[in-house]
């Protein structure tokens, strides 16, 4: 008989991350959890990667490259300014609409922490596309984020 998998494939850099550690199961599915890990795991990714190019370049460019990838550096941007953090938010928005493909309707909200107002922190929400469906997503992400941050599967953020 045959099942209706859910999920999607694994990315190239979580595939070749697999075949490194001899103790994991080389699989290039991923369920709906692995999948949304794998999602979280590309948006740190994305905001911890400076791209080569200028703020300026990077939102007037129409389409970006891998050569692009990443995120300009905010080096002298506040996101205590509203000017700065409506331009970061458009850059975020674009780079995450380029380079993390499986999310839809992407939607941020800048967090404002009362201990660090200088920290850049985040909700991204949005459609997590699988196979068979469209999962509603969420995911804090700040400047400080790490891979570990990720929820545990039992508090997996998928509704």
């Amino acid at each position: 008989m045959s099942r209706l998998k859910t999920g999607g494939y694994a990315p190239l850099f979580d595939r070749l991350a697999q075949v490194e550690d001899k103790k994991r199961e080389v699989a290039h599915w991923l369920d709906v959890k692995q999948l949304e890990r794998s999602v979280f795991k590309e948006l740190i990714r994305i905001t911890q990667t400076r791209s080569r190019l200028t703020s300026l370049e990077f939102l007037n460019k129409k389409t970006l490259t891998v050569l692009d990838y990443g995120l300009p550096d905010f080096y002298g941007k506040s996101v205590q300014n509203s000017e700065n953090r409506s331009e970061i938010h458009q850059i975020l928005t674009k780079a995450f609409l380029f380079f993390e493909p499986r999310l839809k309707n992407i939607n941020i909200e800048h967090l404002v922490d009362s201990q660090n107002k200088a920290e850049l922190k985040f909700q991204i929400s949005g459609d997590l596309q699988t196979d068979q469906s469209t999962e509603p997503v969420s995911f804090l992400i700040s400047s400080e984020s790490d891979f570990k941050d990720y929820p545990l599967e039992e508090q997996s953020l998928v509704g």
